[in-house]
């Protein structure tokens, strides 16, 4: 069997992994993301003039760690949401808040 330390180490550890979970969880319902999306499922392929380099830099936190602002621009149907929701994903992983808005609910 386990010593009282080991099996005490391992209640500890699944707290803190339940606790890590349940703050992801309850971030996500915060951001109101429309749809789940993933950098991983988006089709760079379809749009050539977005730099995939720039959209993985921006995921790997710099500007929420610096709680910088990240507005996409562009023509409808070229991915802005799905890479909005992809990179607040990854900001909630990385233990920030997010905030989903579209352009006409943030003018009203």
């Amino acid at each position: 069997g386990l010593s009282p330390l080991a099996y005490l180490g391992g209640c500890l550890d699944a707290e803190i992994s339940n606790r890590k979970e349940n703050e992801i969880r309850r971030r996500l319902q915060e951001a109101r993301f429309p749809v789940a999306k993933t950098l991983e499922t988006f089709d760079f392929t379809a749009l050539p003039s977005l730099s995939r380099e720039k959209i993985r830099t921006l995921s790997e936190g710099r500007a929420w760690t610096e709680r910088e602002n990240v507005l996409l621009v562009g023509q409808v149907g070229t991915g802005k949401t799905h890479i909005a929701i992809a990179l607040g994903l990854e900001a909630i992983k990385s233990g920030a808040r997010v905030r989903f808005v579209t352009a006409p609910a943030l003018i009203q």
